[in-house]
């Protein structure tokens, strides 16, 4: 790890005891000779190194350390907490003296070394931390139980850190290691570790190509083994990078698939209530089974599969995993410098609100990609994000209001030129303005901003890609434009109880309204606005309630997208949505398939049935009698996105 950061630049204080024994059962630490000979290696390549002697279970030898590490070098950029010790027993056979020192290095030490740094890290509002946990950390193993107790308890401090010192942008996070090895040492018959190497290969005596071969079966990369000691510098050198500013208080597994393997068994969801997001009414005594992130087989009255890890829901209602359509993930109130920290937060708080896929529909510059990224990596944890990029609108005084949320052009071909640069960059879909904002100044709701030819332009160039359109149209006039020429979901769409005829080839294309109810009450309500806007919004909001009845009326799908903040409290618009007349089987259809659809994801996600992605939310009670469950963190039982349970009352 301290070679390949000096490979990429760095200036290096490599830290050890130096020698003397932690304690018989642990091994021996790198001795004084060993940090030289490092610290020469570093100078060769033409960077600064600084060896120091430390304890990390001494206060007085971390504060030293960071002394002489920001007197050497001005300042401390990064720091990589990487002792670690090990040793293999039963908990009933452990001594006391085992698993003092065990939690001493593997996790007051830590807590030392973190303490030691912070506050220079802090004084320059900038840093980047990254503790070395243990595939152990995520998942226990028996034998050695002071060692899991240890990681696990890393995980956990990293995760508190984080949140004390995002304030700061300072990044801190855990890489996960499985076994590892060094291939440039050749190996030979069982050394130290004897005991362990039994275990793990199930023989008398084995070679160490014997235990490399073993300890990598449940790797998912056909090579098997242990990956190399460089295999994981490199994961911790992205965490030190610029390029993970979006990753703050998460644990990355660096394992060869270790992990995503382990989560691949046979799981049973038992004594389900089944609501599964097709409409059709609820069954009792479900079994849902889950195998590597999918759903298996869904099946009445079904014993659990031999071998499946069985978790009971006793009558608990289990659903799809829920979808909120209309989104601004990155309008927060935080200072645009702390951005990405915010929007790792909000992806928290989907999750902990049981909504496992959010369609964003305009977001500032580049952090929502990112963060998608990191998502789909298993860097961090978040919902699926579905993105637009940047909203494409004519030259407007929305584009005054929302800066770069917008890319302005004007003509048909300049706006195919923005929709283009919006699928290069990743988008998944496109947004557009067919009209003004409500809380825009100077805009006025009703004329279209876009005329016909551009949002042919726009609705083509799209389409012929591949890809779906969003309109914003929230005036009768725009409404009619939009509905006329092919978009595929009507954002807000107030006016449309005005155009019966516009509804009316809405249900018999499949578009869907997203009304965005929770929108107008809080503009409303909001004594800071000015009064016309408040006034504006009310009246719009008795629209949007008339406009959900026709569209009910006239067989027009919806899905919920609540487009108010704050994020994680988005099953209000659920809520709204029934009391303006969906039925409550209508709202968590809206809430769930019809959601999917506006992403172009009906296929994986938004029912339960064999195939579908394992996206699902448990309540403890029934939502059919009460919509407001849905709000209520304490009901909230359980969320699992792709087979895995990362939120809810139970997930802990």
């Amino acid at each position: 790890m301290a070679l390949l950061f000096a490979k990429e630049g760095a200036d290096v204080a490599i830290a050890d005891i130096g020698g003397g024994d932690i304690s018989e059962k642990v091994g021996p630490p790198a001795s004084a000779e060993q940090l030289e000979l490092t610290a020469d290696e570093i100078r060769a390549l033409g960077r600064c190194a600084l060896p120091i002697q430390a304890d990390v279970t001494k206060a007085a030898d971390t504060e030293r350390m960071a002394a002489a590490v920001v007197e050497a070098f001005g300042k401390i950029d990064i720091l990589c907490a990487n002792a670690g010790v090990f040793s293999f027993g039963k908990a009933i056979d452990l001594t006391e003296e085992e698993w003092d020192t065990v939690l001493a290095v593997n996790l007051k030490g830590v807590w030392l070394t973190t303490k030691a740094v912070a506050p220079h890290m802090m004084e320059r509002r900038y840093g980047k931390i990254v503790i070395t946990s243990s595939r152990d950390g995520l998942r226990a193993e028996p034998n050695y139980p002071h060692y899991n107790a240890s990681k696990f308890g890393v995980i956990g401090y990293m995760k508190s850190l984080a949140i004390e010192l995002g304030p700061y942008t300072i990044n801190v996070n855990c890489i996960c290691p499985t076994q590892m090895t060094d291939r440039s040492i050749e190996r030979g018959a069982a050394g130290p570790g004897h005991a362990y190497w039994e275990m793990v290969t199930g023989t008398a005596n084995p070679t160490y190509e014997e235990y490399d071969v073993a300890s990598g079966r449940e790797n998912l990369f056909e090579e098997g083994g242990q990956p190399d000691f460089s295999e994981i510098a490199e994961a911790a050198l992205w965490l030190a990078s610029d390029r993970s500013l979006p990753v703050t208080g998460h644990a990355l597994p660096a394992d060869r698939g270790w992990s995503p393997n382990v989560a691949a068994e046979l799981l049973a969801l038992v004594g389900a209530r089944l609501v599964d997001g097709t409409g059709a009414g609820p069954v009792d005594d479900v079994t849902v089974t889950i195998e590597g992130g999918r759903i298996a087989s869904v099946a009445a009255g079904a014993p659990a599969p031999e071998g499946a890890r069985v978790l009971d829901l006793e009558g608990r209602t289990l659903l799809p995993g829920l979808v909120e359509a209309h989104v601004h993930m990155s309008s927060l109130d935080v200072p645009r410098e702390l951005e990405a920290y915010g929007v790792a937060k909000a992806a928290r708080d989907f999750l902990a609100a049981g909504i496992t896929t959010i369609r964003d529909v305009g977001s500032y510059g580049r952090s929502l990609f990112d963060l998608r990224d990191a998502i789909a990596h298993g860097l961090c944890d978040g919902p699926r994000m579905v993105l637009c990029g940047q909203i494409v609108a004519a030259t407007s005084a929305g584009v005054r209001t929302f800066t770069t949320m917008y890319r302005p052009a004007d003509g048909p071909a300049e706006l195919r030129r923005a929709v283009r640069e919006q699928l290069a960059q990743g988008a998944d879909f496109v947004k557009t303005m067919v009209t003004g904002a409500l809380n825009v100044v100077h805009e006025n709701i009703d004329p279209p901003q876009l005329t016909r030819e551009e949002l042919h332009a726009i609705v083509d160039e799209a389409h012929r890609h591949g890809f779906l359109v969003a309109a914003h149209a929230e005036g009768v006039e725009g409404i009619r434009l939009a509905v006329e020429l092919g978009v595929d979901t009507l954002e807000h769409g107030e006016q449309s109880w005005r155009a019966p005829e516009a509804l009316a080839a809405m249900a018999e294309r499949g578009i869907v309204l997203v009304p965005t109810l929770c929108l107008f009450p809080l503009i409303e309500e909001l004594e800071r606005l000015p009064r016309w806007l408040r006034e504006r919004a009310k009246a719009l909001g008795e629209e949007a309630g008339r406009t959900v009845q026709a569209a009910k009326a006239a067989g027009v799908q919806m899905a919920m997208g609540a487009d108010a903040g704050p994020h994680g409290e988005n099953a209000r618009e659920l809520v709204l949505l029934v009391e303006a007349g969906l039925s409550p089987m209508e709202g968590i259809v809206a809430a769930t398939s019809v959601g999917a659809r506006t992403c172009a994801l009906r296929d994986e996600l938004g029912t339960v049935g064999a195939g579908k992605a394992a996206d699902l939310l448990v309540l403890d009670g029934d939502p059919l009698a009460d919509v407001r469950i849905f709000t209520r963190p304490e009901r909230r039982w359980l969320v699992l996105k792709d087979g895995l349970p990362l939120a809810g009352t139970a997930a802990g």
